[in-house]
């Protein structure tokens, strides 16, 4: 079995990825920023249908905390991850970034290597690898300590990151072995990473 692993997330499985890049660091409040002043919640083409539809219907023209500052949030903290993003609005972002969400087995690629160990630096959690069980987020990048395989930050602590993905508890019992997508539907979308708080 795979140690503290909850039961949506087994078997343990191999699965082959094509080569992909991933962003270093996590999105910071200043490139969000640069995307909200860039007419990110004003241009549809960026969008899902369901995304505009959702910001429409609620009104959003910003993420949550964003004017508050709660938790480091918005301007004010300009080198710390911006949160309280629906994945809605990360998508938005990713597409207008000329990017993409990755895929719940990229992200864990990237997190993870290839060696299958629980944190990105290895085994036994360690908050001077990572930000949790602290009142909000840090500037990103700091916790070198804590750097993946792959030369990636802040993958465990900090503030959840959103794939892809459709979330199915049984999605890992039927995964293709190469390049899983997720399932085609669902009614929630995957995060992965932990955050500050948890």
């Amino acid at each position: 079995g795979v140690p503290n692993a909850g039961a949506d997330e087994m078997p343990q499985h191999t699965v082959t990825l094509d080569a992909f890049k991933i962003d270093k660091y996590e999105v910071t409040n200043a490139r969000y920023k640069v995307f909200m002043d860039a007419g990110g919640y004003s241009n549809q083409s960026y969008w899902t249908a369901e995304g505009w539809t959702w910001k429409t219907a609620n009104s959003i023209t910003e993420p949550l905390w964003w004017t508050s500052g709660s938790y480091n949030s918005g301007p004010s903290y300009p080198n710390h991850p911006v949160q309280g993003v629906s994945w809605y609005e990360a998508s938005a972002f990713a597409k207008w970034s000329g990017k993409r969400l990755p895929t719940e087995a990229e992200w864990e690629k990237a997190a993870r290597g290839t060696d299958g160990r629980t944190f990105p630096w290895g085994e036994g959690i360690d908050s001077g690898k990572a930000n949790y069980g602290t009142s909000g987020s840090t500037q990103v990048g700091l916790y070198t300590l804590g750097v993946s395989p792959n030369g990636c930050l802040d993958m465990a602590g900090n503030v959840w990151e959103w794939v892809n993905d459709w979330y199915d508890s049984k999605y890992y019992t039927v995964t293709p072995a190469s390049n899983p997508k997720g399932p085609d539907a669902g009614t929630l979308k995957v995060i992965r990473g932990g955050a500050w708080n948890y």
